[in-house]
């Protein structure tokens, strides 16, 4: 009984193409939220992104964006830019996902005792597919300074809608 379920198995596999539900596609999109440390502070970021699909489980993904950042006990504006490597578990409606980046931050400016540091990004979040072409979600960071003057941990929540494309 094992024997010709597994030759069933065997054979459905390989006449199976692969699904390719997320290789190939991009991505734009817009994402807002909070950013809260340790100091009772609590300001608000957003950021605009897009990213692309090298394959069902990797995406890559590039970021711009602004808020009120907490430094040093006070929040201050700040502008940031960066990337992301988005490891995806599964392809159906819903699809959590870690990832891994890093931010370059800027707060303040030349008048305002400007500060500035790499942030890396350790995040987990998931999308729900409303369609093959729209998605919102919600995603979680922890901002860990590493290099600059910057040197403020944080979290980040933030939920995110994005149109994509090209699968």
């Amino acid at each position: 009984m094992l024997r010709p379920c597994l030759a069933w198995s065997f054979a459905v596999a390989l006449v199976t193409p692969p699904a390719h539900a997320l290789e190939g596609q991009w991505r734009l999109g817009v994402s807002g939220g909070v950013v809260a440390s340790t100091a009772p502070k609590v300001g608000p970021v957003g950021n605009l992104y897009a990213g692309y699909g090298v394959f069902d489980a990797l995406d890559l993904r590039l970021e711009v964006g602004a808020g009120r950042f907490v430094d040093q006990s006070r929040l201050r504006t700040g502008l940031s830019v960066g990337g992301s490597a988005l490891v995806k578990f599964d392809v159906t409606h819903w699809v959590p996902y870690v990832a891994l980046g890093a931010n370059y931050v800027n707060l303040g400016f030349a008048g305002d005792g400007a500060t500035a540091g790499v942030l890396l990004l350790p995040a987990a979040g998931v999308d729900y597919l409303l369609s093959r072409e729209h998605a919102l979600g919600l995603e979680y960071r922890f901002a860990l300074p590493v290099v600059g003057g910057y040197d403020t941990a944080h979290h980040q929540v933030l939920a995110h809608w994005e149109q994509r494309w090209g699968w």
